[in-house]
């Protein structure tokens, strides 16, 4: 894993966004290919819309909240 502040452009051939069911696979086999990647995700947790999480003592899937709001 690469947590440097200053990224240099030539680091990386495959940037991925999120890191979704979908970004992840891509991610993966770009990877399993040879690729230079780099994952960006804004939660604390990888999953996307396939994470979960919990609130007073509850767990909720996001997928759910992510469909209805």
């Amino acid at each position: 894993m690469h947590t440097s502040n200053s990224l240099s452009p030539d680091l990386f051939e495959t940037i991925v966004i999120g890191t979704g069911l979908g970004s992840l696979s891509y991610a993966a086999l770009a990877a399993n290919k040879g690729k230079k990647v780099l994952v960006f995700e804004k939660a604390a947790e990888p999953g996307g819309c396939a994470s979960s999480y919990t609130k007073n003592g509850i767990r909720y899937e996001a997928g759910a909240t992510t469909l209805v709001g």
